[in-house]
């Protein structure tokens, strides 16, 4: 069995998908086919992700300050407001339901965008326009909110991997996809 790491980074583009043609699992054979024993399959599922880019009138996107706690994945790093999906939900349910528990925002009227295959899991990528400033948005999660033009991003202090998701998202590689 393997150690759980810290995730880094990922050094090379993941590949980017359309949602509805992506199959996120490996089959495994184990044992022996020597063995007596019937030979086993197992699924492998990469965790599912989902993250929202919330856009302003200004084309700025919303970032959180994650908590400055040593024990977390990159502590007192930016990143995209999401969360992680549960067994038996999907990723539009997930987005509402993340965003709000944590900045107590609906965003059931988001658009999907992007899927995106980390080394670490699949990342689902949702877009919409919001307007409010940063300091009135309740954050439950999280040191701070604020909003950022492409020229203030501070791309070397993002977590999970969203240097590539906001690169794209601001050289206009968002990818669209309606089917539903």
């Amino acid at each position: 069995m393997q150690s759980k790491k810290q995730a880094s980074l990922p050094k090379n583009r993941p590949k980017l998908f359309s949602y509805k043609s992506y199959k996120s699992y490996k089959t495994y054979c184990t044992d022996s086919i020597e063995s007596d024993k019937p030979i086993k399959y197992y699924k492998t599922v990469k965790r599912g992700g989902t993250s929202i880019i919330l856009r302003n009138s200004r084309n700025e996107v919303l970032l959180f300050l994650r908590d400055d706690k040593p024990e977390i994945p990159y502590p007192n790093m930016w990143d995209v407001p999401g969360g992680h999906v549960e067994a038996g939900e999907t990723p539009e349910e997930t987005i509402v339901r993340e965003m709000l528990e944590e900045i107590e925002t609906d965003v059931s009227a988001c658009q999907r965008s992007s899927v995106y295959d980390f080394p670490d899991r699949i990342e689902y990528i949702f877009l919409m326009d919001f307007e409010a400033a940063a300091e009135t948005i309740p954050l439950h999660e999280g040191q701070r909110l604020r909003w950022f033009a492409e020229a203030e991003i501070p791309w070397d202090n993002l977590a999970y991997g969203f240097d590539i998701v906001l690169a794209d998202y601001f050289a206009g590689r968002e990818r669209w996809d309606n089917e539903k």
